[in-house]
């Protein structure tokens, strides 16, 4: 380290020594020179010795005090050097070079403004000084005035236009001022003049970098590699490069050269654990960034990216006190808040999340990100115009925000707005056709909104980008069984278990398939092991039905009441009681179920539909019409208000023109299980079916419901 500095004391030494040396003692000169083979041979303390004697033999010696300074910088004692440089200029105040290397010294202190004060005496000592241009340049680049900055390196290339080093330092400054393009113009020559300057090729890869050239980026890197194997950053900055473009492995690959060759490199443990934290691999992450907070502990990105990952992991707690620390160090970092907000939503404390949000928008607020967060929370909050408004302001800010509308989609399926979720989803995908999560709303939306075969492409699309998700194959089963296809919804619930041995959705619903097909001991295995897994309302809902759609009432009203008691405000578990209690003929009971349902659930056309059953068979045929109509109006594709209708014309004595619309309606092919279930009745309506065939089928539980008291109805006069 100290040979950098002979040619300072060459230059002095012709200066000095035909004018000082007749005049130093021998001893003195010999100190001198034996501190100078030190300097040789890198021996610091012997140096730093050997200059003191020539000190003390002759206070005056010039040479001396500059080899002392010397020893000490590169020791790292930046006072003492600064001391014996002062020293020297006090003795030699017309030394340029003195000024220059004491402002190195002070520049190594990180004492900018003397340094360049220093600089700029040298300069005017020796107004062709490069060396003094390029280091008064660097002290401006670390202030952070660029401007002046590259004016002085232009002027150490105006002095030696073949200075490759001239433009990598003046690149620097462009590059940190944000002019990319002069930035590359300046590498680029550095590159002509040395096509093997290693930092060249590095610093105009962080340029194209910056520009999103990553290409380009990355064949500069590999060229930087080539000619520097041992260069930590390269490999570092290529490592960025691979993730940005979703190259994780080769991402991993490159940061692990980079703390092999420098094992204290933060940044490269940092980019690795958020490597591996894109790819899943949490625990891999954690360590990574564990190990980077360890080297650097005031990192807040360190802290806020860990807590990211052990969010993942559902591990909350410990992903609160990693953003908390993270906003101890840096209390305006937003995503900071954003991050906290996720966990605390995470633990149910949604309040607090949406708190969180609130801060992260005062500090940042055109971040779509707060916003999606706070959305987020009033989402699980049950505030869904609320999330809406968020997701939609998300939007606004960032309209290629795939997850704003596939969150914002999931709030309007929720509230049964599915043209307006199918319409968000498609957005999405549109932005990112593999985005698996899009399809499956999407294909929800579209089974709720009676478009079976829309909703199994979506889901067969999503099982395509994702075949581990065992919830597509739920859905897309939930989907074959609304088609009649019940062997095919068996065959998914059943790939859904090989997935989820424990899943309880899968049991459920292929119970309900097997319901359709009449195989009621399979269907009463898979829901009770539904009950079993899961003890709430769905699970007793549907073995209810099982025991319904089997003859056996009374059990069924017992699983009802069950499901109500576990949870009060499920329409569904008292539509469905409401509907046994039709079948029994307790038709009070009936209604007081069914008008509770609709009070739950406004909007719920099957609800609609049960009550104007309850409503016929009690007489009251101008209440059924209504109901049946307002099913009509809530889902233009239900068929089962149809044969209700039917019925109630068939009641008002209007026997051909209920005939009428049941030929109509029967010119139509049916759609789903639904509507072939209501072909059937209404053909037996018209005698094309008896009722034997009906007794027959596994819904005869529900066609009793819909032919009861016909033939009265027949031979009215």
């Amino acid at each position: 380290m100290l040979r950098r500095w002979l040619p300072l004391a060459l230059v002095v030494a012709i200066g000095l020594l035909l004018i000082v040396l007749p005049r130093l003692k021998r001893t003195a000169w010999g100190s001198y020179q034996r501190g100078m083979e030190a300097v040789e041979n890198g021996n610091h303390d012997l140096a730093i010795t050997c200059f003191t004697e020539a000190i003390r033999l002759n206070p005056k010696f010039t040479l001396a005090y500059i080899g002392h300074a010397a020893a000490y910088f590169d020791k790292g004692d930046h006072d003492l050097a600064i001391a014996d440089f002062t020293e020297a200029i006090r003795l030699q105040p017309e030394l340029a070079e003195a000024y220059y290397h004491r402002g190195w010294a002070y520049l190594g202190k990180g004492d900018y403004d003397k340094a360049i004060a220093d600089y700029d005496e040298a300069v005017r000592l020796h107004p062709d000084y490069a060396a003094a241009y390029s280091e008064r340049g660097s002290a401006y680049c670390k202030k952070g005035q660029y401007d002046k900055a590259i004016a002085d390196y232009t002027e150490v290339i105006r002095l030696n236009p073949k200075l490759a080093f001239a433009y990598c330092y003046r690149g620097s400054a462009c590059f940190n001022k944000g002019d990319y393009d002069g930035a590359i113009a300046d590498y680029n020559e550095a590159i002509r003049l040395d096509p093997k300057n290693a930092v060249a090729w590095a610093g105009r890869g962080d340029a194209y970098r910056r520009k999103s050239e990553y290409n380009k980026a990355m064949a500069d890197y590999t060229e930087a590699i080539r000619l520097e194997p041992k260069s930590a950053k390269a490999y570092f900055s290529r490592g960025w490069v691979y993730f940005k473009k979703g190259g994780y492995d080769k991402a991993i690959a490159d940061h692990n050269e980079a703390i092999r060759l420098d094992r204290n490199y933060a940044a490269a443990y940092y980019e690795r654990g958020v490597a591996y934290s894109s790819k899943g691999q949490l625990d891999r992450a954690i360590a990574d960034l564990t190990e980077c907070i360890r080297l650097d502990p005031k990192l807040a990105k360190a802290y806020s990216e860990r807590g990211g990952a052990y969010h993942l992991k559902g591990e909350y707690d410990k992903a609160i006190a990693d953003f908390t620390k993270a906003l101890e160090l840096d209390p305006k970092n937003a995503m900071a808040f954003v991050g906290r907000a996720a966990a605390y939503t995470g633990t149910g404390e949604y309040d607090k999340g949406i708190a969180e949000s609130t801060e992260a928008l005062r500090l940042d607020p055109k971040n779509p990100a707060p916003y999606w967060m706070r959305g987020a929370a009033y989402h699980q909050k049950g505030m869904y115009d609320e999330a809406i408004a968020d997701y939609t302001e998300a939007i606004r800010l960032d309209a290629k925000d795939v997850e704003a509308y596939v969150s914002r989609a999931l709030a309007y399926v929720t509230k049964r707005e599915w043209d307006k979720g199918i319409a968000d989803c498609t957005e999405a995908i549109r932005l990112d056709p593999k985005h698996a999560l899009a399809y499956d709303i999407r294909g929800g939306a579209h089974a709720n909104n009676g478009e079976p075969d829309k909703a199994i492409a979506d889901f067969t699309k999503a099982l395509e980008l994702d075949p581990k998700n065992a919830t597509a194959y739920i859905r897309r089963g939930g989907a074959y069984i609304g088609k009649g296809e019940y062997d095919k919804a068996i065959a998914d619930c059943s790939k859904a278990l090989e997935i989820v041995p424990k899943f309880v959705q899968a049991y459920r619903n292929r119970g309900s398939a097997y319901i359709e097909k009449g195989e009621f001991d399979r269907a009463f295995a898979d829901l009770e092991r539904a009950v079993e897994l899961s003890p709430d309302a769905f699970s007793y809902e549907s073995r209810a039905w099982a025991h319904f759609r089997k003859g056996d009432a009374d059990a069924a009203i017992r699983d009802y009441t069950t499901a109500s008691e576990v949870d009060p405000e499920n329409a569904r578990c008292l539509n469905g009681r409401g509907w046994v209690y039709i079948s029994k003929g307790e038709l009070a009971k009936a209604l007081t179920d069914l008008n509770r349902a609709i009070e739950l659930l406004p909007d719920g056309h099957y609800c609609y539909s049960s009550r104007s059953w309850a409503f016929f068979h009690s007489g009251d045929l101008a209440s059924a019409e209504r109901d049946a109509r307002k099913a009509l109006a809530l889902r233009p594709d239900y068929a089962w208000p149809h044969v209700v209708l039917f019925r109630i014309e068939a009641a008002r004595g209007h026997r051909a023109e209920a005939m009428k619309q049941a030929r109509q309606f029967l010119s139509v092919p049916p759609a789903d299980a639904g509507a072939k279930a209501v072909h059937l009745v209404l053909r037996y309506f018209l005698g094309e079916v008896s009722r034997d065939t009906l007794r027959k089928h596994p819904r005869w539980s529900s066609y009793d419901i819909a032919i009861r008291g016909y033939e009265a109805d027949v031979l009215k006069p």
